[in-house]
């Protein structure tokens, strides 16, 4: 079982440390602050303003955080890794600069664009272009949403060969994430590898960004749903403060995704909004055979308290559905 140890919490920021269900090295954190609240909880947060809401929170954390960093960590050993696009969601180059006062870490690029074979699995189709800086001792923090893995593990092999190619290392990660366990997994794999070809190598963090979320799969008996994309809110480890905040309005609870797709919500608006219009025309659906609020938030959410399933109550699931579909059109 997993179990949140709360180790920050005030008004700006929580922060947890996830125990249990494991005993390797790899530590697992999670934080909520008010604004990735309202990146996971409204999709109408997108573009510029939604990139701005990440950078804010990933700032927060990062002044408290500093802490647990190594302490003798040095400004030009810190080198930002950017998956292409959607790693640029994070602002970690700014939030670094904000949080820590820093103007001289470097960054590497790692492009990255995924598609479907015909078996609907995920692979990584181009990864052509590679700009690094790092050198010995690199100390990484990196950032991409995660649900299949396949960029995050695709990229961190990638990684690997470019250290191995330019006598560089890496020593300490810290990667942040609205993700899933798939997350962990990977981690645990290069935390071996690295382990193994770098005598510097110190150690992982795994940092979710409000919640490590539940993958739709299979199994999942959701009406609705991207198997292997969606990442849900059911069957997930949520930070108390995420929680509180989606109370607020019924209608959090019900979303598709606590994501959606992060890279053209921030740079393809158009495509992003074609992708929530969809969902949410296919709920106008389901209400027009009948399917309560009430019916919806079960589905979705199970776990919602007495309080979400009173306010479910207080709107219909066709008046939800067409309001957002208006807003996304």
């Amino acid at each position: 079982m997993q179990t949140l140890n709360m180790i920050t919490d005030t008004e700006e920021i929580s922060i947890a440390q996830i125990e249990g269900d494991y005993k390797d090295p790899i530590r697992r954190f999670i934080f909520s602050t008010p604004s990735t609240c309202e990146v996971v909880n409204k999709p109408e947060l997108m573009g510029v303003a939604y990139t701005e809401a990440i950078e804010k929170g990933m700032t927060s954390f990062l002044k408290a955080f500093k802490d647990q960093l190594p302490s003798d960590i040095a400004e030009k050993d810190v080198n930002v890794l950017n998956f292409l696009r959607g790693g640029l969601n994070f602002g970690i180059r700014n939030a670094l600069s904000l949080a820590y006062n820093w103007n001289l870490h470097g960054s590497t690029f790692i492009s990255s664009q995924r598609n479907k074979d015909e078996d609907g699995r995920w692979y990584v189709s181009e990864d052509s272009y590679r700009k690094s800086t790092m050198g010995r001792g690199s100390v990484v923090f990196c950032g991409d949403v995660v649900a299949t893995g396949v960029t995050l593990d695709s990229g961190l092999q990638t990684l690997t060969k470019i250290l191995e190619e330019s006598d560089a290392s890496i020593r300490h990660l810290v990667f942040f994430t609205i993700g899933c366990h798939k997350t962990e997994k990977i981690l645990e794999k290069y935390f071996a590898i690295w382990k193994e070809r770098f005598k510097d190598f110190e150690g992982i963090d795994v940092v979710y960004i409000e919640g490590k979320f539940h993958l739709a799969d299979s199994k999942t008996t959701t009406t609705i749903k991207l198997q292997g994309t969606d990442l849900l809110r059911r069957e997930s480890v949520l930070m108390p403060a995420f929680i509180a905040h989606q109370e607020q309005n019924v209608r959090y609870a019900l979303e598709r995704c606590t994501i959606y797709d992060a890279g053209s919500r921030a740079f393809d608006v158009a495509e992003y909004k074609e992708d929530v219009h969809q969902y949410w025309t296919e709920v106008q659906k389901l209400a027009a055979d009948g399917m309560t609020t009430t019916q919806y938030l079960e589905e979705r959410y199970p776990e919602a308290s007495d309080s979400l399933k009173a306010k479910a109550k207080e709107v219909s699931l066709t008046e939800i559905a067409e309001e957002k579909v208006a807003f996304f059109t």
